[in-house]
């Protein structure tokens, strides 16, 4: 079984959406193997994309699979699944803040903009669990740029589109 193959399996065992069918075709969309040239002749494992431009346009149709007040949550299990299959470690108040950024486009946010837009999110009723204090947002938005999800420079941020993946040691 191929590299690729073997994250979709892992991917779709940790996710729990009615239509998995369909959940699938979608990851096909938004994961793929890199065509990148820069793969190195001893690396064991493929360069693979996460094309977040493409999960955000194709996530609607899962959004509410929780209920319709909780298209955050749906967002964050699929995030957290997507982001276990690929070996990213991200927390799921992290995921919160990437699905909260996706409508954001090209234009750049500042960080204490984003967070005060954050805590009225998360005054409401089904995203308390994912509620932060100062300083664990600022970390958080660390752990997003270092893994590549955003671009952070001089208090301003933005999403990335996509991403690439480099495999060192898959397990």
């Amino acid at each position: 079984m191929d590299q690729l193959q073997e994250t979709f399996e892992e991917i779709l065992e940790k996710v729990e959406f009615k239509k998995m069918d369909q959940f699938e075709e979608f990851l096909h969309k938004c994961i793929h193997v890199s065509n990148d040239s820069s793969k190195s002749t001893y690396a064991v494992y493929e360069n693979m994309v996460f094309k977040l431009d493409a999960f955000f346009k194709g996530f609607v149709n899962f959004q509410n699979e929780f209920g319709k007040d909780k298209k955050y949550i749906a967002a964050v299990h699929a995030l957290s699944a997507i982001c276990y299959g690929l070996g990213i470690e991200l927390e799921d108040e992290e995921l919160f803040i990437i699905y909260h950024l996706k409508d954001q486009g090209k234009f750049r946010k500042r960080e204490k903009d984003l967070h005060s837009e954050l805590k009225n999110l998360w005054a409401g009723y089904p995203y308390q669990e994912f509620a932060m204090a100062d300083v664990d947002f600022s970390h958080s938005l660390k752990n997003l740029m270092r893994a590549k999800f955003i671009d952070y420079r001089r208090g301003n941020l933005h999403i990335n589109q996509s991403l690439i993946i480099r495999f060192k040691d898959r397990y």
